[in-house]
């Protein structure tokens, strides 16, 4: 190994240590924030879906009780609260979010096939979130 590739080696490695210690230092003030904002049973399924990948559409279609406009408006206020950011896919922004919250011990609720949602909470939580939560709307 040449000079060059210990000295990066060590600064990579340094890295990763620094981003350890990082996130284990913040899990206590990202959590409290993330239970508070992510209120509800459909708000964590949706923020759980921002992986980057799914757009509006897709999240509104495996949700099956949200439409579009709501989550694009979860989108923008996650943005403002460093939950996350957006990428551009095909020519279309997309949401990645920056915590998984089983890392921080947040509940997660699970979609069947359907869209809708199984064990963890109830689906009659989900479909009283979205009626709230969508009331505002116009789809």
């Amino acid at each position: 190994m040449t000079n060059d590739e210990i000295t990066l080696k060590d600064i990579h490695n340094d890295l990763r240590e620094l981003i350890t210690w990082t996130k284990f230092s913040g899990i206590k003030e990202v959590k409290p924030v993330l239970e508070l904002k992510l209120d509800s049973a459909l708000k964590r399924m949706v923020y759980h879906l921002s992986d980057g990948k799914n757009s509006t559409r897709d999240i509104e279609k495996l949700i099956g009780n949200i439409s579009a406009r709501s989550v694009s408006n979860y989108w923008q206020e996650w943005e403002k609260l460093g939950f996350g950011s957006y990428e551009i896919v095909n020519g279309f922004n997309r949401f990645k979010k920056s915590f998984d919250l089983k890392e921080f011990g947040i509940n997660i609720p699970e979609l069947q096939k359907t869209g809708k949602e199984s064990t963890s909470e109830t689906n009659e939580t989900l479909e009283q979130a979205a009626g709230s939560e969508g009331n505002n709307e116009q789809q």
